[in-house]
């Protein structure tokens, strides 16, 4: 009881708030289908007269209730969010000629460029829905167009991917909630054209292009001044813009622990309002009078307020550069009114503020971990000034006060690393698979450049900027940033990185919890049964947390095919998707990538490609793969060319995969399971023979995750052999969708007909 007051006198039932509010988001942005309107209409209902009663009632009667509240004020939010959002994402791929306006520009080398730009017009063909916005490479143009240039070309046009495996990221969520329906490249240079502006064009809408044009100078500037990944590590922590990055020069930063100092957030928005106070508190010094007679404080927080905000704009106003943005703003405005400022309450503040804005942010892991970093830190800090006062004793020591200064600098750095790499630890394996153990190493050896030699320089170079002496500022930069790189490539070289594999669905939620009842308390009690409940996760995590590995893998697109078996992922193509294949070998925990094997490729009779198979051809065809399928060893595939394949996920089961329609009677006939990489008039097997997957199919369900059955029974989706009773049957088989029963506003593109211009039904699984 008397930890429990304690928690009330002090404030702190305050941070709970914010965090209530995520569960009703959360909850709101993972259901399987839009519930009832009317259901959230009852609930407010039901609590705003409880809110109203229970106002001056003991905490054990008013928290709950605002709790509750804060619980349906998220998902209200949410729901607001999603009916507002009115991003139209393309159904199909499809090449067309588009008209649209630029909106944002990047650079990512010599001659290559991303365009964000709203389409104003297709036309051959027309589309029906012509996605809201879209994200468009493009190649061999040596300028960009500035935003607001209105411009034409031939381009090709996709849906954002989805989940590449059941529980994984879709990126379709975000894309829908950040207004881009479409991503793609232009197939030939652009070329500008004229048009009038829109009525609707608003002094915002006008500001935010001479805002993304300032942002795509500043990138240029200092690109032609520092090429290559050091350029590029320059603009991502000027304008947040890290499209010219090498994938080296990221793998590196990742791997060493320093992922965080290219990503705006808390470190570089201190360091901008750090050099702004101090700066303009040395210039208001060489002004006695004016500093005897004003309160320079006020004025010194006031300018740093203003840069940082600046900044804020410059960079794009990632999450993390917001919620640091506000809690400095909290900050110095307890400079203005000289009173301390409850750092976790600041960070409570922002959360509060993103989340009625932008609930779905809470969904992404930028969100989690620049919140669950933040408030470890503080929450850190604050023990660390309770500690003994035998940590205060070594003050005897000789030569104690001359190294304190370094033992300060260098165990900060590393106390700081180690927190913050706790907290964050696992929102990292379980969004990216993946957990970096020489984090601390990198950031003591890195941040003294960052600190102390990069982001001075930098905040130079941009003042100076407009009045074109930013070229040594830059270089001062580059110097050291080439330091930082260095640091990044040898960490990285150390190993340390380690691939975890797709986690259960439950290890977030406990996880996250724990670390909340851990971090927010202020009474010991609390503290330690916190404590003790995020320790009891960590070692379930670790003993349990693994989800289960599917035995074969589909991609949505039922052009990639993958079987696992032990660590070895084998694949149905020599050539896979870069992009599929990153987050499979991260999700499976697959160490080793193999190559289909190779079966002659057959001579037909028939005319051509895409053209019916005769029936010497279908007997031919037949034999081949019944052949491929008595040869192929489990876990491996023997392809026909690119004609079809045949893989073994284990004895007496056989997967077939083909992109022509052609050889779809051979495939159904000789294979259990069969995948078509193609859109087909007939996307069924006949009586008795394989169930067969076409893009159609896939289309609705996402990625397949395909899981072999120890038991008798034969559960949803499981088919029996179509060969002789004398062969052995083959075992039994679970196929999840990753999509399946799903049907939100961001999935509804995967549902739509053109033909008929009407929505589908979702999958919905027996």
């Amino acid at each position: 009881m008397d930890a429990a007051e304690t928690e009330v006198a002090h404030g702190h039932v305050f941070l709970l708030y914010p965090v209530f509010m995520i569960i009703g988001a959360v909850w709101w942005f993972n259901l399987a289908v839009d519930p009832p309107k009317i259901r959230l209409i009852a609930w407010g209902i039901v609590l705003l007269p409880l809110l109203f009663l229970t106002r001056y009632s003991a905490p054990a009667k008013q928290i709950p209730v605002r709790l509750a509240a804060f619980i349906l004020a998220g998902a209200l939010a949410a729901w607001y969010q999603t009916a507002h959002s009115e991003t139209v994402i393309i159904d199909s791929p499809i090449s067309t000629t588009l008209t649209a306006r630029v909106i944002d520009v990047e650079m990512r080398e010599a001659g290559r460029w991303r365009y964000t730009v709203q389409i104003l017009k297709t036309e051959r063909p027309r589309l029906k829905r012509p996605p809201t916005a879209a994200l468009l490479g493009v190649r061999g143009q040596g300028t960009s167009f500035p935003p607001g240039t209105v411009i034409k070309g031939l381009a090709r046009l996709q849906p954002p991917s989805g989940p590449v495996l059941p529980g994984m990221n879709d990126f379709a969520f975000s894309s829908y909630f950040n207004g881009v329906g479409a991503i793609g490249g232009f197939m030939g240079a652009p070329h500008a054209v004229s048009e009038e502006p829109a009525a609707s064009d608003t002094f915002s809408k006008t500001f935010q292009d001479w805002l993304a044009d300032l942002r795509g100078a500043i990138n240029r500037r200092i690109l032609s001044v520092l090429p290559g990944d050091i350029g590029a590590f320059a603009s991502a922590l000027v304008t947040n813009d890290t499209a010219a990055f090498s994938k080296e020069g990221l793998e590196a930063l990742r791997i060493s622990g320093l992922a965080h100092v290219y990503s705006i957030s808390g470190l570089h928005m201190v360091l901008a309002a750090g050099i702004s106070f101090v700066g303009l508190r040395m210039i208001f010094s060489l002004f006695p009078g004016f500093i005897q007679s004003r309160p320079a404080k006020t004025y010194a927080a006031l300018g740093a307020i203003t840069a940082s905000g600046l900044y804020l704009l410059i960079s794009g106003m990632p999450v993390p550069a917001v919620r640091s943005y506000i809690m400095l703003a909290v900050g110095m405005g307890g400079v203005i009114v000289a009173r301390s400022v409850l750092t976790l309450r600041s960070v409570a503040l922002a959360a509060l503020a993103i989340l009625i804005v932008s609930p779905s942010s809470a969904l992404g892991p930028s969100f989690q971990m620049s919140f669950a970093a933040a408030t470890a830190l503080i929450s850190g800090y604050s023990l660390w000034q309770l500690r003994p006062m035998e940590f205060r004793r070594f003050s005897g020591i000789p030569l104690y006060a001359n190294v304190l200064p370094a033992i300060r600098a260098v165990g900060g750095v590393m106390l700081t690393s180690e927190i913050a790499g706790v907290a964050t630890a696992i929102f990292s394996v379980t969004h990216f698979q993946r957990l970096t153990l020489l984090g601390t190493l990198g950031n003591v050896a890195a941040m003294p450049f960052i600190s102390f030699i990069v982001m001075p320089a930098g905040f130079l170079a941009v003042i100076l900027m407009p009045f074109g002496l930013d070229y040594y500022p830059l270089r001062i930069m580059g110097l050291g940033l080439e330091c930082t790189m260095a640091v990044a490539r040898f960490v990285s070289s150390l190993g340390g990185d380690v691939v975890t594999g797709q986690m259960a669905g439950w290890v977030l939620p406990s996880t996250s919890l724990a670390l909340v009842l851990t971090i927010l308390p202020r009474s010991r009690l609390f503290r330690v049964a916190g404590a003790c409940l995020f320790t009891a996760t960590l070692v379930l995590t670790v003993s349990f947390g693994a989800a289960r590995r599917p035995d074969v893998v589909v991609s949505e697109t039922a052009d990639l095919v993958g079987l696992l078996m032990l660590d070895k992922l084998t694949t149905n193509t020599a050539r896979p998707s870069t992009f599929v294949m990153d987050q499979w070998t991260r999700a499976l925990a697959s160490r080793e990538t193999v190559k289909p094997g190779n079966v002659p490729k057959l001579a037909l009779e028939r005319e051509g490609a895409r053209k019916p198979l005769t029936e010497a051809d279908e007997w031919k065809v037949e034999d081949a793969m019944e052949a491929a399928g008595k040869t192929v060893e489990p876990g491996r595939f023997l392809c026909s060319g690119r004609d079809w394949c045949i893989g073994k996920p284990a004895d007496s089961l056989l997967i077939a995969t083909f992109s022509d329609f052609a050889f779809q009677g051979p495939a159904c006939r000789q294979a259990q399971i069969v995948i078509a990489a193609s859109f087909l008039r007939e996307p069924t097997c006949g009586p008795g023979e394989g169930q067969l997957f076409d893009r159609n199919a896939l289309r609705r369900r996402g990625a397949l995750a395909i899981y072999l059955e120890e038991t008798a029974d034969k559960p949803q989706d499981t088919r029996s052999s179509s060969k002789s009773s004398d062969q052995p049957s083959p075992p039994a088989y679970r196929i999840i969708g990753a999509l399946d029963g799903q049907d939100r506003p961001w999935l509804r593109h995967r549902y739509y007909n053109w033909r008929s211009n009407s929505y589908g039904e979702a999958y919905q699984p027996e």
